[in-house]
C-alpha cells in the first residue's frame, strides 16, 4: 500500500489536588498550579504516504533490492486531531458548562517545503467559535523559514502574524516577527534577534517592541537543563502555529526561562 491511515483514540485523566501554595514565592501566574480534575477524550487521524527514492532506480539496484523496506520513504503528510475535556470539578459543583470547547487541528504538507495548518476551538454552549487560526510555513534546505498566520480570538483580537528566519551560517540565525491588529489597523508587537547555537548550549539576543513596552532580551539555554537570562519578554513567544499538538517545529528554537 502506498497510503496508510492511522487512527489513534485516547482517554486521558488529569488530576491536580487543591492545596495551599502560600509558602511558595509568587512572581506571576506561572508560579501557581491550578487545581484540575479533567477527563479528556481525543481522536487523531493520520495519513502516511510511502514511496521509493528516485535514486533507487538510477543506482543500478536489482528489482528485488529496490523494493526492500529500507528503500521506502515515509511521509506523514496529513494529520487531524480533535479533543474535548469534561471538568469533573465543575460538574460536582453544579456548573452548567462542565465541557470545554471542542478543539480541532488539521495539518497538511502537500510537498516538502510547504506546510498548511488550521486550528479552532468551538463552544457548543454558545454555538460559536472561541478561536480560529490559519497559517502556512514555507522553508528551504538551508533552514530559512517564512511563516504567516491569521489569528482570531472572539471578543479579543483578530490579527495577522508573520515570522521570518534566515540561517546565516550553520550555527548563526537571524529572525524577525511582526503582528498587526485587523480591528483597529494597529501594530500589536514586533521584534528581531540573533541566535547562536552550539552543540550543548545556545545564546539568544532579542529586541521586542510592544504597544506599552520595549525591551532587550539576553537568554542563555543549556540543552537538557534549562534557560535563564535578563529582560524576559512579557509576551511569550509561542509555538509557531500556536497549536498544542502541532507536529511542526518553530522557525527558531524558543528559550523558556525556567
Amino acid at each position: 500500500d502506498k497510503l496508510k491511515h492511522v487512527i489513534r483514540p485516547q482517554i486521558i485523566y488529569s488530576y491536580i489536588p487543591d492545596y495551599s501554595q502560600n509558602d511558595y514565592p509568587y512572581f506571576d501566574k506561572v508560579d501557581r498550579i491550578e487545581r484540575e480534575n479533567l477527563l479528556t477524550y481525543a481522536l487523531t487521524n493520520t495519513l502516511i504516504s510511502k514511496s521509493r527514492p528516485k535514486s533507487s532506480e538510477a543506482s543500478g539496484a536489482t528489482p528485488s533490492e529496490m523494493f526492500l523496506p529500507t528503500d521506502y520513504l515515509y511521509n506523514e503528510f496529513l494529520r487531524f486531531y480533535v479533543e474535548q475535556s469534561y471538568d469533573i470539578y465543575k460538574a460536582n459543583h453544579n456548573d452548567p458548562e462542565p465541557f470545554t470547547p471542542i478543539y480541532g487541528e488539521i495539518q497538511y504538507e502537500p510537498f516538502r517545503y510547504l506546510t498548511l495548518q488550521a486550528d479552532a476551538k468551538y463552544s457548543h454552549y454558545d454555538s460559536d467559535f472561541r478561536t480560529r487560526n490559519v497559517g502556512s510555513l514555507i522553508a528551504d534546505d538551508r533552514g530559512d523559514k517564512l511563516f504567516v498566520e491569521y489569528r482570531y480570538e472572539r471578543d479579543f483580537a483578530e490579527s495577522v502574524y508573520t515570522n521570518l528566519l534566515v540561517s546565516i551560517t550553520r550555527n548563526l540565525r537571524a529572525y524577525t516577527d511582526y503582528e498587526r491588529n485587523l480591528y483597529d489597523d494597529q501594530r500589536i508587537a514586533s521584534g528581531f534577534g540573533i541566535k547562536y547555537i552550539s552543540q550543548c548550549w545556545s545564546v539568544d539576543v532579542r529586541y521586542i517592541d510592544e504597544l506599552d513596552d520595549r525591551r532587550y532580551v539576553l537568554l542563555l539555554n543549556l540543552f537538557g537543563i534549562g534557560g535563564f537570562g535578563s529582560g524576559t519578554p512579557s509576551r511569550e513567544f509561542e509555538d509557531i502555529f500556536g497549536g498544542r499538538n502541532s507536529m511542526l517545529s518553530s522557525p527558531y528554537q524558543i528559550i523558556s526561562v525556567q
